[in-house]
């Protein structure tokens, strides 16, 4: 009697068990989560308040104010969050400044865009909301945006202007031609060489360019690398020509020629581009390693594009001179050993 009683006990415990319903999965995700359910639920705030926090938020720790910034403009439509993100950008804040102009991008074909973003780079003169405001009247390809940034072009300092560079690049079919035949004139050597390069954009001749690099002049290096941006088979064989030039300039000379490494650069643009075979590329740069007349630097960066290259043949040669008398040309060799190495 006594044993039977708890048996009857558990199976009465059991069946009642099963007659009781499970709640909703969805129920159970709050009881277990639920101050993420309410995030997810309520992302919507003051955004005022949320850009206070946003300035008080300190650079090398975590700002929630951020996040929650991200959500309320990714829950809003554009319509909505145009108007406020022209007044933040109105902030007297560096920080909330940048920030809306930053979230300005996608607005760059809204006309009006320039008239509400001129007074406001009046007022502000902090580094990096001027670079953000005028980006943004530059892509915006209107007329008061592009005249205010060229107005002002000859006062803006010269890390503004490069950081420029890209924007000019991308718009300059929509610049005047007098504003491009001006960057010739700028004591920045990146400028000139850009000068030079949207020149041969519009030409297809890249007389310019090559010359520019033959005459190692400070934006030779800067002219190298505007070879590789043009994407035209001609490079190729102009590129093969610069390294066949350098190797008869070299010829009699006792001191190192200096010749910018950026030419490697646009080497490696070119095998990307299958505009020239990796085979020509380990050619042109294992007749500059052995070369003991070229300059330490342009050496080392030889070493590093054979290290890419990653044959046998090139592991090989790079073993030769892992201990050249060079210590930069011979740190670049074991540097690339050890890359090849960890690539496997």
């Amino acid at each position: 009697m006594n044993r039977t009683l708890p048996i009857l006990t558990l199976i009465t415990l059991l069946s009642c068990s099963r007659n009781q319903k499970l709640p909703p999965v969805e129920e159970l995700e709050t009881a277990q989560h639920p101050r993420r359910k309410t995030a997810i639920q309520q992302p919507h705030g003051n955004p005022e308040k949320l850009f206070a926090a946003l300035d008080k938020c300190t650079k090398y720790r975590y700002c929630g104010a951020l996040d929650r910034l991200n959500l309320y403009f990714a829950s809003h439509d554009k319509e909505h969050n145009y108007p406020i993100l022209i007044a933040a950008a109105a902030s007297t804040s560096a920080r909330i400044a940048s920030y809306a102009l930053f979230r300005l991008y996608p607005y760059t074909a809204r006309k009006g865009l320039p008239e509400a973003l001129v007074p406001i780079l009046d007022r502000n003169s902090d580094r990096k909301v001027q670079k953000l405001g005028l980006t943004l009247l530059l892509l915006s390809r209107q007329e008061v945006g592009t005249a205010y940034v060229l107005k002002r072009w000859d006062t803006l300092p010269a890390e503004l202007k490069l950081a420029l560079v890209w924007v000019v690049r991308k718009i300059a079919s929509s610049l005047p031609p007098p504003f491009i035949e001006g960057l010739q004139e700028e004591p920045l050597p990146s400028l000139r060489a850009l000068a030079l390069e949207l020149k041969v954009g519009h030409s297809n001749d890249l007389s310019t360019l090559v010359a520019c690099v033959k005459a190692l002049s400070p934006q030779s290096g800067h002219c190298a690398l505007s070879l590789g941006r043009l994407r035209t088979p001609a490079v190729a064989p102009n590129l093969i020509a610069l390294f066949d030039h350098f190797q008869k300039s070299v010829r009699g000379r006792r001191r190192r020629l200096a010749v910018p490494p950026q030419l490697f650069d646009t080497l490696e643009r070119l095998n990307t581009l299958a505009l020239l075979s990796k085979k020509r590329g380990y050619g042109l740069a294992k007749a500059v390693l052995i070369n003991r007349k070229f300059s330490d630097k342009f050496r080392g960066r030889a070493a590093r594009y054979i290290g890419e290259v990653g044959t046998k043949e090139a592991r090989l040669l790079l073993d030769r001179y892992r201990k050249d008398r060079r210590r930069r040309v011979g740190y670049a060799v074991r540097r690339a050993i050890y890359l090849m190495e960890k690539k496997g």
